[in-house]
């Protein structure tokens, strides 16, 4: 039996529901576009990011995945883009958005340049329009900690492993093969001596994505003042500068 208007179609058998099969129609769509979205490699992010008051005078956007996004029409485009070369790579650069990507290589280059963790955090901070998601943070501290924390230099036709950590110098000296092949001048001494303190001169230059025209400096100064939890990078990279170093030859 058949009712007209109504959104029930009774039969013998049993009853169906018009607008529950409505609604598995449109699921079924919504998913089909989304599942053709991602093998575009289109992604939205637009219910996780959580973008700030004002979010008009900052240039990037970051998103969870490691991808970043500048405005090249930003009065402050020039020190942004100079911040972002350093730690990430460029992935495409059209005239009004440029898009770039987080990934070990790019933090490792940036690690080995002397910034820091909690450097390309607060940078990131201050010049995006959204809060930099903390699976961004996790990624930078652990790829950056895992990079450049010990380096091989050559000095006078010899080899030393140099590092400001601690830690990882006394974890090379316990691992078999590196402690073999150092170099004892006393094979008296014990285990920690023949380090050599290494003093790495303080940076003469102010990061290239704190110079530019006054204005514009002033405009990232103000974001800065907006962020209470931020420290201006320049003094951190500094004080990375004066960190004392030690070393010994293999």
């Amino acid at each position: 039996m058949k009712k007209a208007g109504a959104a029930v179609i009774q039969d013998d058998d049993d009853d169906v529901d018009l607008d529950a099969i409505k609604g598995k129609k449109a699921g079924a769509a919504s998913t089909r576009r989304r599942t053709e979205a991602t093998a575009l490699g289109m992604k939205d992010f637009s219910s996780s990011l959580v973008m700030k008051p004002d979010q008009v005078s900052r240039p990037v956007w970051v998103c969870p995945d490691g991808h970043i996004f500048l405005e090249t029409f930003s009065p402050i485009y020039k020190q942004a883009y100079d911040f972002l070369i350093s730690i990430a790579e460029p992935v495409s650069r059209p005239p009004l958005i440029h898009e770039y990507e987080l990934n070990s290589e790019s933090l490792m280059s940036a690690a080995s340049s002397g910034l820091t963790p909690q450097v390309i955090v607060t940078t990131l901070e201050r010049i995006s329009k959204n809060q930099v998601p903390q699976t961004v943070k996790v990624l930078i501290v652990e790829w950056t900690s895992r990079h450049a924390k010990a380096r091989l230099v050559l000095q006078q036709n010899r080899f030393f492993i140099e590092t400001t950590d601690e830690d990882v110098m006394m974890a090379l000296l316990r691992d078999e093969t590196i402690r073999t092949a150092r170099v004892h001048h006393d094979p008296s001494a014990p285990e920690a001596a023949g380090l050599l303190p290494v003093m790495r001169p303080a940076r003469s230059s102010v990061p290239t994505w704190e110079r530019g025209d006054a204005a514009n400096v002033a405009l990232l100064n103000a974001i800065d003042r907006d962020d209470e939890d931020d420290g201006p990078p320049g003094e951190e990279a500094a004080a990375a500068g004066h960190r004392q170093s030690h070393s010994f030859e293999i």
